[in-house]
């Protein structure tokens, strides 16, 4: 048995997953290189392992560079549909400021984020630039295009398949493999001026 796109340190079964710190590392880096200090973080509710990951690996950058997000900054969406984020609405609306970025667990929180923040007059990326992450085929056709950690999906299956046949062959001990994201630069994100 392969289990996929989840990683379990503490099971002792063959994982082929993302490597989801380094994409929320990633997403960090490049929000501090391009100028953003007012940095939002969006998460997904019911929180799943890799939500956990992707956070940690985020946090452990800003860490690196002595930032932290208000918790105002700190905003909970429903993780696995677009939905319009009302009960958002209002926190946004009551803030004096707003971060100049938001960094979403996914990007079904990230669109759902994008329009929410349209609704209300808030304009991606002048006023709040916005990166996702999973690279779905959503984020290519929402306005402006999202800029999001792309999980390359072709060598996860490469991966499991030749996993899968050195355990048929009985070639290989238990294995967690995970394969890196790498940033998809579109609209949805701009340097701070």
């Amino acid at each position: 048995m392969i289990i996929l796109d989840t990683h379990h340190p503490e099971i002792n079964a063959n994982f082929v997953s993302i490597n989801n710190f380094l994409g929320g590392y990633q997403a960090a880096a490049y929000l501090i290189a391009q100028g953003h200090e007012k940095i939002g973080y969006a998460k997904g509710i019911p929180t799943i392992t890799n939500f956990k990951e992707r956070k940690n690996g985020f946090f452990s950058k800003l860490e690196e560079v002595s930032m932290t997000i208000l918790d105002k900054h700190i905003f909970e969406f429903s993780a696995m549909e677009i939905k319009d984020g009302s009960g958002v609405r209002n926190e946004l609306k009551s803030l004096e400021e707003l971060p100049t970025a938001i960094f979403c667990e996914n990007d079904y929180i990230a669109i759902s984020l994008m329009k929410l923040l349209t609704k209300i007059g808030i304009k991606i990326p002048e006023q709040i630039s916005i990166i996702g992450f999973d690279d779905i085929s959503e984020s290519r056709v929402i306005t402006p295009e999202l800029t999001t950690l792309q999980v390359n999906k072709k060598e996860m299956a490469i991966q499991t398949l030749d996993l899968l046949d050195k355990i048929i062959k009985k070639d290989s001990e238990t294995k967690h493999i995970q394969v890196n994201t790498s940033l998809i630069k579109r609209e949805s994100f701009c340097p701070v001026e």
